[in-house]
């Protein structure tokens, strides 16, 4: 119709219909136009897909890493990011695995895998023990937590017990706990997958279940790493066995300890038990006060003495029934029968 309006034009002598047939043609051409413009993307949907095609690029591309100290490799998103040992700050920190899967936002997603030594062989788990690890806290990743669900599922061809929790405070983080037991490494493995906000656990939730299904467990524990296992399940067993009591005056002489050694390292002092648990002072800076107040322990009586650079503290109870403990800032000793000593057995160790 466009190529024939010039035609009709000269052909027709009406001034009406000349007028009509250009204001067709101005329509028909305007018309083409929008067409074309609305054909065109805009240059900031160009640049949106364009986003998305890297990302999804990203995602596809694969790493692979690993950690010996830990005992893992993983497949991780091209977009992903393992943290150097330089950055992680001390020992204690290398036997975790961190991995940022957002790196523009390295704590708003976070995936940490550890691995804990078994005392002994084990092929499976009860419902009991699965419990036992479904009670721990995630490891390096601070609470409190709400418990939303708990399930059994199988991890590259291994048994594990996925929790899920959402930490309580303003920020409602989501985390995704997962323990994989493997019997030939006589390891537990625990993953932890935190994210910041529910959308965005929902937005890298897919890349985490391909990490997790591409674990590969390296070597097993070590006969050092299984024997200290095993000696944690018997500290754990005689806390168990504690009254109610004796665990409160168990907490409260960790607490004094860490305050002692901590004041002692900071301003290079030892503090008596009534400037821990008040919170030391220095020049410019306070540690913070205990809560609760150990020394308001209605049941045991806490004493502290140094020397050189060495300190002891011992819950001393005031009445039958409850048993002596002793902290040398490296365990702590529990007798059943009265005032411990380093000979006792060993119920908690001071962490390092």
């Amino acid at each position: 119709l466009a190529s024939l309006l010039p035609f009709l034009y000269a052909q027709t002598k009406m001034s009406s219909m000349r007028r009509w047939l250009a204001l067709v043609s101005c329509l028909l051409v305007l018309g083409g136009n929008l067409a074309a413009q609305q054909s065109q993307p805009s240059l900031a949907e160009v640049a949106r897909k364009e986003r998305e095609r890297k990302k999804a690029k990203a995602v596809a591309e694969t790493q692979s890493v690993e950690n010996k100290i830990v005992g893992v490799r993983l497949a991780i998103p091209g977009s992903w990011r393992l943290r150097p040992e330089e950055e992680l700050g001390s020992s204690g920190r290398l036997e975790t695995m961190w991995i940022e899967c957002d790196p523009q936002n390295s704590y708003g997603c976070l995936v940490t895998v550890h691995s804990h030594a078994l005392p002994g062989p084990k092929a499976s788990f009860t419902d009991e023990e699965w419990q036992v690890w479904e009670d721990r806290r995630p490891k390096n990743i601070a609470g409190p937590f709400l418990q939303l669900s708990s399930r059994n599922l199988a991890v590259a061809g291994h048994s594990a017990r996925e929790v899920m929790r959402q930490q309580k405070g303003e920020l409602p983080a989501l985390v995704r706990s997962v323990f994989v037991l493997v019997p030939q490494s006589r390891r537990v493995y625990e993953f932890n997958f935190f994210v910041m906000s529910g959308k965005r656990f929902e937005e890298f939730a897919p890349a985490f279940e391909s990490v997790l299904q591409s674990f590969v467990p390296l070597g097993e524990a070590t006969v050092e790493q299984t024997a200290q296992a095993a000696e944690k399940e018997q500290s754990d067993a005689l806390i168990k066995q504690l009254s109610a009591a004796e665990k409160e005056a168990a907490s409260g002489l960790l607490g004094l300890a860490l305050m002692v050694a901590g004041c002692k390292d900071v301003f290079g002092r030892f503090p008596s038990l009534q400037e821990a648990t008040a919170g030391c002072k220095g020049p410019s800076w306070t540690l913070g006060a205990l809560q609760p107040n150990p020394l308001r322990n209605p049941n045991y009586q806490f004493r502290l003495t140094t020397s050189g650079e060495s300190f002891e503290i011992t819950a001393v109870p005031k009445r039958p029934g409850l048993g002596g403990m002793l902290c040398d800032g490296t365990e702590v000793y529990y007798n059943q029968k009265g005032p411990a000593s380093r000979a006792d057995k060993v119920i908690l160790k001071f962490p390092s």
